[in-house]
This record gives C-alpha cells, sequence and structure tokens, in this order.
C-alpha cells in the first residue's frame, strides 16, 4: 500500500478527535480495500498465536464506538507512541464501525510489529450480518465491502503470549486445548465454526459458579470454572490469562484468585437506539466504563474504578523498589510481606506473581487533564506514598 496513501488516511481519521463525538470520516471504497488488502496480507504474514513483549496495552471490545477509540489512544498515547494488542469485537452495535476498523486497519500497516489485532467473534459474517456492521456497509457503500472486510477478518490470529507467561485470547478456554501449538496449526482464512477449539477461543466464558466445564448460555461453546484456569496455567506454565468478550461494569473484572482477567474497553456500551428498540441491558451498562491492562516489563498495570463521571480511563501501577505500603488507601490487595529497604518483588518473580502480592501503587490518568498533568499527578502521588504520611497523600489528592 502507498505510504502516503496510508498517512493520508490515518490523517483523515484522527482530525475529527477534536470535533463533536459522532462526527463521519468518509473515506472512498478504494481506500478502504487497500486497507482490507494490505491488512489481511499481513495477518497471514503473522502466526495464529502472537508472540509478544512487555511494555504492551491491552484493550478489549470496542464495538464501533469510534470516539471513544481516539479517546482510548488519547489515555494511552497513539502510535507507535505505546504498543497495543486489541482483543477483538471491533465492529457491531456501535454508530461508526466504519471509522473504527479502518483505523484499526492502518494503525496495523503502519506498525506491523507495534500495533497487534486478534478475532473477536464478531469478527464472522455470520455475527457481523446480524448485529449491525453489515447493515452500515451497505448503508454508506455497498456489501462487496461488507465482504471485503469478512476477508480479512477470516485471516485475524485468535491468540497472543506475552513474555511467555501471559495468554490473551477474545473469549476463553476450550477443552479441545491442550497443547499452545494447537493454536499456531488452526487454519487460516477461516470462517468460525459452531464448535472446536477455534470457536471456544472466541466465544467461552468464565463461570464462577462453575466447577470443570459447563453450558454456556449463550448457546455456543462452554463456560469454565475457576478449577480450569488453575490447571491449564500449571499445566502451561502461565500466569495469566486475559480476555475480552463479557461486559464488565468497572471495565475489568478478576476471576479464579487473579489468575484471569477480562477487560472491556467500550464506555457506555450499548448506549444505542438499536439496543434501546431491542430493550438489550441498556439500563444495565450506561455506565459501563471502559479500561485498557498496561503491561510492563517490571510491572503489571491494571485498573482501578473511576468516579462514574470518567467515560474512559487507563490506569496503572506504578511499581516502587522501595515500597512503603500506604496505609492511607483502602486498596482491595492485600500489603505485601516486604516493607521499606526491601525489594518486594521477593513476593514471587512473575508479573502475575507480584501483581497478586500487591506491590504497587495505584495511580490514576484523569480523563479531564493532558498527559504533562497526569504524569505531575502521578509524581505527587509517589511522593505522598513513600512519605506515609496520610495527611500529605490526601492532601495531594485533594489538588486533583
Amino acid at each position: 500500500m502507498d505510504p502516503a496513501v496510508l498517512d493520508k488516511i490515518i490523517e483523515k481519521l484522527i482530525e475529527v478527535r477534536s470535533s463533536k463525538p459522532g462526527k463521519i470520516v468518509q473515506l472512498s471504497e478504494s481506500e478502504i480495500k487497500q486497507l482490507c488488502a494490505a491488512s489481511r496480507e499481513i495477518f497471514v504474514s503473522h502466526p495464529n498465536l502472537l508472540e509478544l513483549e512487555a511494555p504492551i496495552k491491552i484493550c478489549g471490545d470496542i464495538h464501533g464506538q469510534y470516539s471513544d477509540l481516539l479517546r482510548l489512544f488519547e489515555y494511552g498515547g497513539f502510535p507507535p507512541r505505546s504498543n497495543y494488542l486489541f482483543l477483538g469485537d471491533y465492529v457491531d452495535r456501535g454508530k461508526q464501525n466504519l471509522e473504527t476498523i479502518c483505523l484499526l486497519l492502518a494503525y496495523k500497516i503502519k506498525y506491523p510489529e507495534n500495533f497487534f489485532l486478534l478475532r473477536g467473534n464478531h469478527e464472522c459474517a455470520s455475527i457481523n450480518r446480524i448485529y449491525g456492521f453489515y447493515d452500515e456497509c451497505k448503508r454508506r457503500f455497498n456489501v462487496k465491502l461488507w465482504k471485503a472486510f469478512t476477508d480479512c477478518f477470516n485471516c485475524l490470529p485468535v491468540a497472543a503470549l506475552i513474555d511467555d507467561k501471559i495468554l490473551c485470547m477474545h473469549g476463553g478456554l476450550s477443552p479441545d486445548l491442550t497443547n499452545l501449538d494447537q493454536i499456531r496449526t488452526l487454519p487460516r482464512p477461516t470462517a468460525i465454526p459452531d464448535t472446536g477449539l477455534l470457536c471456544d477461543l472466541l466465544w467461552s466464558d468464565p463461570g464462577k459458579d462453575v466447577k470443570g466445564w459447563g453450558m454456556n448460555d449463550r448457546g455456543v461453546s462452554f463456560t469454565f470454572g475457576p478449577d480450569k484456569v488453575s490447571e491449564f496455567l500449571a499445566k502451561h506454565d502461565l500466569d495469566l490469562v486475559c480476555r475480552a468478550h463479557q461486559v464488565v461494569e468497572d471495565g475489568y473484572e478478576f476471576f479464579a484468585d487473579r489468575q484471569l482477567v477480562t477487560v472491556f474497553s467500550a464506555p457506555n456500551y450499548c448506549d444505542s437506539e438499536a439496543c434501546r428498540k431491542k430493550k438489550q441491558v441498556h439500563d444495565v451498562h450506561k455506565n459501563v466504563i471502559g479500561t485498557i491492562l498496561y503491561f510492563e516489563e517490571s510491572t503489571v498495570s491494571a485498573p482501578v474504578r473511576p468516579s462514574d463521571q470518567e467515560i474512559s480511563t487507563l490506569l496503572t501501577f506504578t511499581y516502587l523498589k522501595n515500597v512503603v505500603w500506604p496505609e492511607c488507601f483502602d486498596f482491595t490487595l492485600n500489603p505485601p510481606e516486604s516493607r521499606a529497604g526491601q525489594n518486594p518483588t521477593n513476593a514471587g518473580n512473575s508479573l502475575a506473581a507480584r501483581f497478586a502480592a500487591g506491590s504497587f501503587i495505584y495511580t490514576l490518568a484523569f480523563s479531564a487533564y493532558s498527559q504533562e498533568v497526569q504524569g505531575h499527578f502521578e509524581c505527587l502521588l509517589e511522593q505522598a506514598v513513600i512519605s506515609g504520611r496520610r495527611s500529605m497523600a490526601m492532601s495531594k489528592l485533594k489538588d486533583f
């Protein structure tokens, strides 16, 4: 693809970030078909199980919420400033599916080694034919363009392994998955079958009250219990499963003693006329918070629930070598064994082990502030935490 054409497309897509949310970006049919063809070639050239390294930011479902995707990049940094892994479900239900998928494909072409996309269950013709993407393609262009996207989606990789320890996919585990090489050898291009390993990777869900494998209320694939997560991680020497696929109102949710995390990046999900007409969970999910997970080389970053006024957030843990545990904050994690002067990584060398041990300090990146102000806030908060003084910590927080 001509780099000049690609740059022009990206510029056109992101220039609306200062406009009122919902502004349409009308690319030409030729430009979109070039995006589909070029990205398809890249997807096919990459393995089905991507092997990635931290630092990387992981994003869950987007569902055509283009304004929120742009806001996500504003918080996390536009590529190539940050590395990204998206876990699928880019289209359907939202109002700007074409802008959303076109920007993601454009960044994949522009930065193929820094920007990664996995397949979700909605990157499937039989699903997005029903839930909005097909209709948008037909209304704004034609059915042939929708078919071009289908050919592209059929080549998307389905899982990623970060630092050989964190397995990422859209859906979840499968009773058919006994070896990670099975993921690597899944055929592409392919439609998503109704059963089997590929189906489960994109459709299965964790179930709190499930032991072993259970029936899925979706009518597709399975649910799996905490025991299956523990068993899978132990067998494959992994620390964490990271997945999307389910609406979680805090933007994230842990499962199986923090051995699995669900991340959801579409704030106010299903807040659309179509959902209201179909009476689909609009009232339940109207305050859903979108979240990014950030994995660094020496830290695991994860979200804390912000205020209800936040539309979307990037929340991180900042790791301090000499941790004074901040008693002034009400953390859900238990404090680590180590104290000031000791290295809390003794609690475990793995990312997930240090994460579970609580050797991290929460910091918030507020949507209302620029990157510079966010950095200043984090610095102040770190100073307050290091001091161990409640009054100082509280006064610093009140400044923001």
